[in-house]
């Protein structure tokens, strides 16, 4: 935690966007008595960049964890499924819900493929297990998440071409968790143009409000980066803020502070520009995930959702969804009238 803390200040310092130390601290005192507390929501969500909007209109981790974690907003039946992979990919499957394709999945070392449960001993076992994968369902790509995981951690890629020396290093892994084995989906080729080698999904969240009726709050892109599969921003990726109207990118790409503080106009690995970008089918994106939060009435959800050719799936429904990213649709909720009704309900 020292070292973190540490490389954090350094890239601080060394900021070539940072406001002027004396603007800085009288913002810092400002929000410190503002919000009766010591900003860091400040500096993890750079408002000490210059050129940010106001940073008393945005949500600091108290108000926010007052929000997702009330006995009013939080549900624990609704919860549980979107907290485990596997029972929100078998709750999909069973009401016809467009996710992704669930081929098999282990309980240690109990494996379930087709209605039928096998017992593997061995990584030579495991390798067959998903070369028959591969083979029955003509897949390319499969991922393997490990049921209970977040922030992208547990989620691992094999292809045909894997060789047994990664079956090896992942077999004892597999076999002391669970782990659902999906089919990699094909993405939008307008998306896959911004960065190819992972799913950039879109996270847009949803209110239950007390009448039964689905808000939008906000929402962001994000995108993997380097040699990564995977788009998490905590995983080294980053995330561009929506329009949320007009269903278009906004102008900065962010990775987070522990990732170096980075601002980008255009994506660093393929150099597309993210502003003006027009992300395909989002308006029925937003009405897909509307009706997962009928099906699944927690009331707040952050939904992950990839674009397809054909149209939006849902990735993994999320509980707490930090709401702290998908404040920038809007300048901050405070600036969102649902907002104040959800304060008013607490």
């Amino acid at each position: 935690m020292l070292k973190k803390n540490i490389r954090r200040i350094h890239i601080l310092i060394n900021d070539k966007d940072r406001k002027p130390w004396l603007l800085i601290c009288k913002e810092v005192l400002e929000l410190t008595i503002h919000k009766r507390s010591f900003p860091l929501y400040y500096f993890g969500r750079f408002f000490y960049k210059k050129g940010t909007p106001n940073a008393k209109d945005f949500m600091n981790t108290k108000e926010c964890d007052s929000i997702l974690y009330s006995p009013k907003t939080e549900r624990n039946q609704t919860k549980s499924i979107l907290n485990n992979k596997l029972y929100f990919s078998l709750f999909c499957q069973s009401n016809s819900m467009a996710t992704c394709e669930l081929l098999a999945y282990n309980l240690y070392n109990s494996f379930f493929y087709k209605s039928q449960c096998r017992t593997i001993h061995n990584a030579t076992e495991f390798y067959n297990f998903c070369c028959l994968l591969f083979k029955d369902g003509k897949n390319k790509r499969i991922f393997i998440k490990r049921s209970e995981s977040m922030g992208g951690k547990g989620i691992f890629l094999l292809t045909p071409s894997s060789t047994k020396e990664e079956y090896n290093k992942l077999w004892p892994i597999i076999e002391k968790n669970a782990f659902i084995f999906e089919k990699a989906i094909e993405q939008h080729k307008s998306v896959s143009a911004i960065y190819p080698n992972s799913i950039n999904t879109i996270r847009i969240e949803t209110y239950y409000t007390k009448d039964g009726s689905i808000e939008v709050l906000g929402g962001l892109m994000r995108f993997g980066s380097g040699e990564s599969v995977i788009d998490n921003v905590s995983s080294g990726g980053l995330y561009v803020s929506i329009n949320m109207e007009k269903g278009i990118l906004m102008k900065y790409g962010k990775t987070d502070l522990h990732s170096g503080a980075h601002r980008y106009i255009s994506h660093p690995t393929t150099n597309f520009v993210f502003l003006g970008f027009q992300i395909p089918y989002f308006m029925e994106a937003i009405d897909l995930c509307k009706n997962f939060a009928k099906k699944i009435p927690n009331r707040i959800i952050g939904w992950d959702v990839a674009i397809t050719p054909d149209g939006p799936i849902i990735i993994e429904g999320n509980h707490n969804p930090g709401l702290f990213l998908g404040e920038f649709s809007y300048n901050g909720y405070k600036n969102k009238r649902i907002f104040k009704e959800i304060i008013q309900e607490l």
